[in-house]
């Protein structure tokens, strides 16, 4: 029996060498885990940190905004020309125009050419009846803001010129000739001419009037549609600004159909842009007057 006493003794020597290791290398891997765990956590935390940091809104400089920065005066000059207002610098005698602050003020004060009158309302409409260039001054009021600016009075001034065009000279911005196409058929290009009445041109009716105004004149819009140069299908000289027109010619005759056209110039006088409507014929009883749909003449100045 002693053989069977040293056996065993060895066997669980052997059984225990390897529980030994199973625990150990069990450690090892629990630690191991434990500190990939840790990492794991802190490499999340600082992505959260990081993300929130990005999403949440950093309070804004208060001096920074629009409203804190100095006043700066501004304003705009708008001619006239029928039932529209047509931001300008120059217009044509006779017209009105509106003067309009530009901005949020506490107050205002209007210097205009040489009338001594105080005009102190943000928004000022004027008519002349003479050629010549006004000098237009804006003087703007708003409470400084010294905590951000501490040279800021509060006040700002600005002046800008207005040239007023004689209707006796033929001189209107408009004038001149413009190649370009209807909006939907920009494959076509053609010429549109405005111009205006002269004796030369000659007719009838205007060589009874020699004092009077030129009277201004569309032709090729549409296109093959020339104007004839005679008062009934001129424009009006009460509707022709300096840069811009309304056409009201609601008749409609076999060589010129009637037409309704607003035209505008662009501020360097290089493009302009026609938005019009023509009368196609009357309804049966001939009480109405058939109008088309509308189109939209573009078109750059080559004369």
């Amino acid at each position: 029996m002693i053989w069977v006493v040293e056996k065993y003794p060895t066997i669980l020597s052997a059984k225990y060498r390897q529980y030994k290791i199973n625990v150990i290398t069990y450690m090892k891997y629990k630690t191991l885990f434990k500190k990939l765990l840790i990492i794991n956590f802190l490499l999340l935390a600082i992505l959260a940190c990081k993300k929130n940091k990005e999403e949440t809104p950093q309070p804004q400089d208060p001096c920074l905004t629009a409203e804190a920065q100095p006043l700066k005066a501004a304003f705009t000059m708008a001619e006239k020309v029928g039932d529209s207002l047509v931001i300008t610098d120059t217009i044509m005698q006779y017209s009105a125009v509106r003067f309009m602050a530009v901005g949020k003020y506490d107050s205002v004060k209007w210097k205009i050419g040489t009338d001594a009158r105080l005009f102190q309302s943000p928004s000022v409409v004027l008519e002349f009846d003479d050629p010549e260039t006004i000098k237009v001054t804006l003087v703007g009021y708003r409470k400084p803001n010294k905590a951000c600016f501490p040279t800021d009075d509060g006040v700002d001034t600005v002046s800008r010129n207005l040239v007023v065009l004689s209707h006796f000279n033929y001189n209107s911005r408009i004038r001149g000739v413009y190649r370009g196409y209807v909006v939907g058929k920009e494959q076509e290009i053609f010429d549109v001419a405005i111009d205006s009445l002269t004796p030369r041109m000659g007719t009838a009716d205007y060589r009874d009037f020699p004092g009077a105004p030129p009277r201004y004149f569309v032709a090729n819009l549409p296109k093959g549609i020339q104007n004839p140069p005679t008062f009934r299908y001129a424009i009006s000289d009460g509707i022709i600004g300096g840069s811009s027109f309304l056409l009201k010619q609601r008749e409609y005759v076999s060589d010129c159909q009637g037409r309704i056209m607003f035209g505008c110039l662009s501020p360097d006088s290089k493009q302009l842009t026609v938005d019009y409507t023509i009368f196609e014929g009357v309804t049966p009883d001939r009480m109405f007057q058939i109008r088309s749909k509308p189109y939209k003449f573009i078109g750059k100045r080559i004369k």
